[in-house]
């Protein structure tokens, strides 16, 4: 289902590594689920992204709810959700 969502869905743990992504995600970071599971966004994003994308996880994280933000990515689609 997530694979077919209209935006891009990362899984985290409260240590910032991933534990699932969805296509759209790895099709943006042209990596496969091996290679991005158990990795943090530090080393498959630029600093850019991965600075606004840990806010919101600590929002995420402080407030204990679901979060949906609209991130500028340098291709078509032009949205990330945390």
């Amino acid at each position: 289902i997530l694979d077919h969502a209209p935006a891009t869905v990362t899984v985290k743990g409260t240590d910032g590594r991933i534990r699932l992504a969805n296509l759209d995600f790895l099709t943006r970071i042209g990596r496969t689920q091996q290679d991005t599971i158990g990795r943090k966004l530090d080393d498959l994003l630029p600093t850019r992204y991965v600075e606004k994308l840990k806010l919101l996880d600590d929002e995420v994280i402080r407030s204990k709810s679901v979060i949906q933000r609209e991130i500028q990515w340098d291709a078509p689609r032009t949205h990330m959700t945390t």
